[in-house]
């Protein structure tokens, strides 16, 4: 089940995969001069045994393939789901 963070885990944007343990955020203008917060929360968030893959607001406007691309490569290597996505041909893993 994949929520958002509005339905889930306030406040921000992004989604919240739990049958994974995987967090995506998607930081914007709010997030600027709060690192300080953004390190606590990203600690608190993956001391809940889940994984955050971060992206710019910006570049998922503008540069949404890259950002796609970008994420399933986080999900292969945190996760090891390459065979299970088609990444590699059957009996071939990494």
């Amino acid at each position: 089940m994949v929520q958002t963070f509005r339905e889930g885990l306030n406040p921000g944007e992004g989604f919240n995969v739990k049958s994974l343990g995987l967090i995506i955020e998607i930081d914007g203008n709010s997030n600027n001069n709060k690192k300080e917060y953004d390190a606590q929360r990203q600690a608190y968030l993956e001391g809940l045994e889940s994984k955050m893959y971060c992206e710019i607001d910006c570049d998922v406007k503008q540069h949404l393939k890259t950002v796609m691309m970008g994420s399933e490569d986080f999900i292969i290597k945190e996760f090891g789901l390459a065979d299970s996505i088609g990444t590699n041909p059957p009996g071939v893993h990494t």
